[in-house]
């Protein structure tokens, strides 16, 4: 177990390294694929839950999620900055995102309590499908992130292609703010 947790501390750490560093000139790209890359660990679940399988998931999390986490914050943080007005301050943004986290978390906790109330060998393959459904939720985010980009930004108005291209082109606020002369 020891062995397990420093792995995924290690694949985690020099995920985090490498998203941060990053996240600013590929911000799309790492988005896009740290949810692939958990929806992918996600359909480890369908196959037969074996002690390879929940070791092999947890090193595809741990090196993926970081991908996919970084860059949200980056733009849930720009369209804050870019929408937030003088009568609505910035916390209230943040309290109304953490309302939205919480419903969800709730949401998947009831769901597993309901499902773990029937002690039968249906009930694991319910949380295999349940485990498998909530990975996917990364790729619904990436779906809402690109039509909120493509409304409060007015960017990435073309093909899918074309948006790789363009976040090469483009930084964060937060990036011109550190450097406002370049």
């Amino acid at each position: 177990m020891g062995e397990f947790l420093l792995l995924q501390g290690a694949l985690s750490f020099a995920a985090f390294f490498f998203a941060g560093r990053f996240s600013g000139r590929f911000r799309w790209r790492l988005l896009v694929a740290g949810a692939v890359g958990m929806a992918c660990a996600a359909c480890l679940f369908l196959l037969p839950i074996r002690p390879w399988t929940i070791i092999l998931y947890g090193c595809v999390t741990s090196a993926t999620l970081p991908f996919f986490l970084v860059p949200l914050q980056g733009y849930v943080y720009d369209v804050m900055d870019e929408i937030a007005g003088h009568e609505v301050p910035s916390t209230t943004h943040i309290v109304v995102r953490e309302w939205f986290e919480n419903a969800g978390r709730i949401a998947g906790t009831i769901l597993f309590i309901l499902i773990c109330r029937h002690q039968s060998p249906q009930a694991v393959r319910g949380l295999s499908f349940l485990s498998f459904g909530l990975g996917l939720v990364q790729l619904a985010t990436v779906a809402l992130v690109w039509q909120v980009e493509r409304r409060v930004f007015r960017r990435r108005t073309g093909t899918f292609a074309a948006s790789f291209r363009e976040d090469e082109q483009s930084e964060s606020a937060a990036k011109r703010r550190v450097r406002p002369t370049s």
